[in-house]
């Protein structure tokens, strides 16, 4: 078998790499190079012999630490390989280990290695049927948020950037989370590419909720969602994605919904019908806790 080798992003063959991506049964925006570059987190690649396979890492340091992990906006990486390969991908796992002293991230393949590593879940919906067939599998508490709202004449519409912006501006106010701007950038990055797409849900010229959509050759991502306080009093939120599957009904796409741990949300992605995916979060034992003692030593 080939060896795995470790590539410097500067040194990546980007038409070699993303035709491996596309041709991949793990097909996924997440590994294009032109996306890992929009998300704009330094990046390097693990790559067996001529790219008949690619794994996109992403390695920082803290507090002296050198760790591999995930970056904003790529829930999950994954080896795309154009071959089969073994169980074990080969040797990647050296390539991988050789790469830090810490880490902290999610692969879609189940490697074997030296690390622990807990199952996540993602959920996905099939879209390859007409709306009708789909609606078949909603809950009957969705349906009737969506019969509501059909009511209430919401109107559907599409966005540039500036409607991200205004997105963002709801869900800064609306959630208080401890973002960094470079989240915030990275998200703006991404939707002034041509396969992001950000949508918007008003009644009568009020702003309800808004997504933004990212798409590859198999998988629309939802890849970010802000709702008004009014959009969650009047469920919104599920109507627009609603409107959203009618639109790309009948195509031969996932919806990746980007899946959550966290049970209000699951139940939510559960009522349309989508189907659960497993990826894997490999950590070093201990390294949280390593973390967080380093931060309370400054």
């Amino acid at each position: 078998m080939k060896n795995w080798k470790l590539v410097q992003r500067a040194a990546v063959n980007d038409q070699k790499w993303n035709k491996v991506v596309e041709q991949s049964k793990e097909e996924h925006i997440y590994g294009y190079t032109y996306y890992l570059d929009a998300v704009g987190a330094p990046w390097l690649g693990c790559i067996l012999g001529d790219y008949e396979a690619v794994l996109p890492l992403f390695r920082k340091k803290k507090m002296g630490l050198s760790y591999l992990c995930q970056t904003h906006h790529v829930q999950r990486s994954a080896v795309y390989s154009t071959i089969e390969l073994p169980k074990t991908y080969g040797d990647v796992a050296k390539c991988i280990s050789s790469l830090a002293t810490e880490f902290d991230f999610m692969l879609v393949n189940d490697v074997e290695l030296n690390l622990d590593v807990v199952k996540r879940s993602n959920y996905v919906l099939n879209l390859n049927r007409p709306i009708s067939e789909i609606r078949k599998s909603y809950s009957k508490n969705l349906v009737r948020k969506i019969n509501s709202g059909k009511r209430q004449g919401f109107e559907l519409l599409e966005f540039g950037v500036n409607g991200l912006n205004q997105a963002i501006n709801i869900f800064q106010e609306e959630k208080n989370f401890d973002l960094t701007n470079e989240w915030y950038e990275s998200l703006r990055n991404v939707a002034t590419e041509e396969y992001a797409q950000t949508y918007g849900l008003k009644i009568k010229n009020m702003e309800l909720a808004y997504v933004l959509l990212v798409r590859s050759q198999s998988r629309i991502t939802l890849l970010f969602t802000a709702q008004t306080e009014m959009g969650r009093k009047l469920n919104g939120m599920s109507f627009l994605i609603d409107a959203i599957l009618e639109k790309f009904a009948n195509q031969d796409v996932l919806f990746d919904f980007e899946g959550s741990e966290k049970e209000g949300l699951v139940r939510f992605y559960k009522s349309y019908g989508a189907e659960k995916e497993t990826y894997f979060h490999y950590q070093s034992n201990g390294m949280i806790k390593r973390l967080k003692s380093l931060l309370k030593g400054k």
